[in-house]
């Protein structure tokens, strides 16, 4: 392959890449989306609505699982143009390999998005956190309420402070 061809594919494959980037923070930004709406819904105990945001939720999923199979090809594309014997893994290697081989107005882009995809799922992952943190809190509230109902809450304190094994 000539230097032509190779910057000529070399550019086309980043503007690919820059491409994937958007996807990828568009399709992360609606995963955020639902995972709001999905702790509305714990809220309001809409478990319709719950059942609704996961399927959508699972739909977008599965479009990030696609654009990572996308991602990963032109990743490797590209680094096996610049560097066959030890290609980039990471979209940081892979910046710092086509760093002036690209235009560097595409490549800011790249890295504003990368930024961007970051805080999105630094957010993603936060709200995960509080909805488990809701879901574990309903469940031992479910569960506590069950014990009274069945009869058999136990507790592990006795009026006087004591754990119940110790006033035995």
């Amino acid at each position: 392959m000539s230097d032509l061809e190779q910057t000529t594919n070399l550019k086309f494959l980043f503007h690919n890449l820059t491409n994937i980037w958007e996807d990828f923070c568009r399709c992360h930004h609606l995963l955020y989306d639902f995972t709001c709406q999905e702790h509305i819904n714990l809220m309001e105990s809409d478990i319709d609505g719950l059942e609704k945001t996961a399927l959508e939720k699972d739909k977008v999923l599965l479009d990030i699982e696609q654009l990572d199979t996308l991602r990963k090809e032109c990743v490797n594309d590209i680094s096996h143009i610049i560097n066959p014997n030890n290609p980039a893994t990471k979209i940081s290697e892979l910046i710092e390999l086509v760093e002036g081989r690209v235009d560097e107005k595409e490549l800011d882009t790249l890295k504003k998005l990368n930024l961007l995809l970051i805080d999105i799922i630094q957010k993603l992952q936060e709200q995960n956190k509080r909805n488990q943190i809701f879901l574990n809190r309903s469940i031992i509230s479910l569960n506590e309420l069950k014990e009274e109902f069945t009869g058999k809450k136990y507790s592990t304190y006795g009026p006087s402070g004591n754990t119940n094994a110790s006033t035995k």
